[in-house]
């Protein structure tokens, strides 16, 4: 019966009906409560009200917490899927063709520094993405930078930087996120006491004017 409810409009209004009339009997009927208590009232309904609307409003937060997660893990996943592809094609090493008109000291040292690049991905940054994967996509552990002069600003490494750097920034909001939604004391439950409170408020506050029409 809870469930129709907080999930069916005229099953709200029957819920407010039936306390409703449960109050009357109760505090018009068979009490006989001063004009200083029916007045005191009047702050109850408004309370609980107030909390009602509290609660719904933490569960919303809530679930668009989980709607934030649930992109954030998204669009982690697609970028390190992309970054791990990117890498374990500049695994390939290749070999540079010599032309007349360059040193072949520059062309050895320019040589050299492609071969370190693909070195450094197979050896450094390789290993911890797959193990990142491997843990749910974890943060993406430390590995030595890569430092060059003849290919100084190379592609390769500076993207395998910026991407690892973008994803763990993004693999903290995703853990943060989890630790809010998990850390709620009351686990999803504030819409349904949210709906109750609302619910036994608006009855509250029809007995208040019951009250008061029949006075008149």
């Amino acid at each position: 019966m809870l469930k129709e409810i907080l999930t069916n409009p005229f099953y709200a209004i029957i819920g407010v009906l039936a306390i409703w009339q449960i109050l009357n009997l109760i505090l018009i009927g068979n009490s006989k409560l001063t004009e200083k208590t029916w007045a005191r009232l009047e702050y109850i309904w408004i309370i609980i009200g107030f909390m009602g609307v509290i609660s719904i409003i933490i569960e919303n937060n809530r679930n668009y917490k989980k709607g934030d997660l649930t992109f954030t893990e998204n669009w982690i996943e697609n970028q390190f899927e992309s970054l791990l592809s990117f890498a374990e094609r500049e695994t390939v090493c290749f070999k540079f063709n010599k032309s007349d008109w360059m040193p072949e000291e520059e062309f050895n040292k320019r040589q050299a520094e492609s071969d370190r690049i693909c070195n450094w991905v197979k050896e450094e940054i390789l290993p911890i993405l797959e193990k990142s994967k491997e843990n749910g996509f974890e943060k993406i552990g430390e590995y030595k930078k890569l430092e060059l002069e003849e290919l100084k600003g190379n592609y390769t490494p500076d993207r395998i930087t910026r991407d690892i750097k973008e994803i763990n920034e993004d693999i903290l909001v995703r853990d943060n996120l989890i630790n809010e939604i998990r850390s709620n004391y009351w686990l999803g439950f504030q819409y349904s006491i949210g709906v109750v409170m609302l619910i036994f408020a608006f009855a509250l506050r029809l007995t208040l004017v019951t009250k008061k029409v029949k006075l008149k």
